[in-house]
């Protein structure tokens, strides 16, 4: 059964290019046209090169050999026949290779390489053929380091043929994956919100919290609501008070016990930091439970009063507070609250541009993204795009990559691909003037795309 299943996946192959892939042939042609109107010439062949290689190893042989003869690229020749190869016409492949004219080392190389892409895709018989070529072609290699390390090399790629690949490669596509958004944070209060510098006394205050909520979880257990909303009222410390409630609301809004969810979250109060912030999570949390239970008007007092109070607290905390910005826009646009939900992303949009620019990166030095104003921005992107806000999320990917260096613009092509909407990360790439960028940015997503289908790479 397996023997004839790999001739009926090997003999169409053969005869025609396959399409397999049609988003990456999509990609490489928008990267062409960019490619196109670079004016420096070997910048230029080099561009469409790169769309030529990743062409051929998606199948598409045809397309990708006109670019691979547009680039004048012997590397790119070398991709598009074992490419061919690896395809099923293993006959076409080796005529392709033996016209590259290579000296005895690189052609020993590119024979090995092409064992191995056969082995790994399960045609062993062209991979032992391969490599014996390989193997002879190697005897005619000057004696020297060079020749002693290729000769080691195609003995371990022989005694692997004996095996299965570890990381075999596929000819067609995985299963398509449908974009799926980001699920909702099951509790309303993050507990890195709440920051201490010394190690000493944060450990100390998270026993003395626990200690505390240990007292109020039971209570709730056992719907004494109104003693646990006396108890949080009587916490020790200004966290605990915020834990307190916390816990309140999220335990009765679980219930659709409005009459103490509501206050309870209420009662949190705003500091305009981290207390602001933990009111604003717990009202958003609350938010939901009441869209669930088609509270709509009081849900959508709640996600305006949570919005108010992000938006007033995050001193010290700026990533915190776009996100928790973004995280109550995305919970209103999906209870239907479009507007209100454009209005906390554009709060959100706000106070992502006031953050720094990460200077360290521009260096080359390592760096926290969560603390600088790419971050930010790429939050809020992409929660535009967890709910196909398509306006916003143009607005937004404009001033990031404005306000940020160019290659941010590889995160954003990335990004609208992944969200299925493929005609917007071309739209963006179009608006590019830098043209050798836009060709860049385009080629590495077809790559990125093509190796998220088949889940490896060669």
């Amino acid at each position: 059964m397996g023997r004839i299943l790999w001739l009926a996946l090997v003999m169409p192959l053969a005869g025609a290019d396959m399409d397999y892939f049609p988003q990456v042939r999509t990609i490489v042609k928008e990267a062409e046209v960019a490619a196109l109107q670079v004016r420096d010439v070997a910048r230029q062949r080099q561009l469409l090169g790169q769309g030529a290689k990743t062409l051929a190893q998606a199948g598409y042989l045809t397309e990708a050999e006109r670019l691979a003869n547009l680039s004048h690229e012997r590397d790119a020749h070398r991709i598009v026949g074992i490419a061919r190869a690896f395809y099923g016409d293993y006959e076409g492949g080796l005529r392709v290779l033996e016209s590259l004219g290579e000296a005895p080392l690189e052609r020993a190389q590119t024979m090995e390489w092409l064992a191995t892409i056969l082995w790994r895709v399960g045609d062993k018989k062209n991979a032992g053929d391969a490599l014996g070529r390989g193997e002879a072609v190697a005897k005619a290699v000057a004696a020297g380091p060079k020749k002693t390390t290729l000769m080691r090399s195609l003995q371990l790629q022989r005694d692997a043929l004996q095996d299965d690949p570890p990381i075999p490669l596929h000819r067609v596509p995985r299963p398509a994956r449908t974009y799926q958004p980001k699920p909702e944070e099951p509790f309303p209060v993050a507990r890195d919100l709440f920051r201490d510098a010394n190690a000493g006394a944060r450990e100390a205050r998270l026993k003395a919290d626990a200690a505390f909520l240990d007292g109020i979880y039971p209570l709730l257990s056992e719907g004494k609501n109104l003693a646990a909303m006396q108890a949080a009222e009587k916490a020790g410390s200004a966290w605990q008070r915020a834990w307190g409630f916390a816990a309140v609301a999220q335990m009765t809004a679980l219930a659709r016990n409005w009459e103490y969810a509501v206050p309870a979250g209420m009662a949190i109060p705003r500091d305009k930091g981290t207390l602001s912030l933990a009111r604003a999570g717990v009202l958003r949390f609350v938010g939901i439970a009441l869209t669930k239970a088609k509270e709509m008007d009081r849900a959508r007092g709640l996600f305006q009063e949570a919005a108010a109070s992000a938006n007033d607290g995050g001193k010290g905390q700026a990533f915190e507070k776009v996100t928790l910005l973004v995280a109550i826009a995305v919970a209103q646009h999906r209870a239907g609250f479009v507007e209100d939900a454009k209005a906390s992303f554009d709060l959100g949009l706000t106070a992502a541009k006031a953050m720094p620019q990460n200077v360290a990166r521009r260096k080359g030095l390592p760096s926290n993204y969560k603390e600088f104003r790419e971050g930010g921005l790429g939050a809020v992107f992409s929660g535009q795009l967890d709910v196909l806000d398509t306006a916003g999320a143009r607005a937004t990917a404009e001033t990031w990559f404005r306000l940020e260096t160019p290659f941010d613009g590889e995160m954003i092509v990335w990004d609208w691909i992944r969200a299925e909407q493929v005609e917007e990360a071309l739209r963006f790439a179009r608006g590019i003037r830098d043209r050798d960028l836009a060709a860049q940015l385009l080629n590495r997503a077809a790559e990125v795309v093509l190796r998220e289908a088949v889940n490896a790479s060669w």
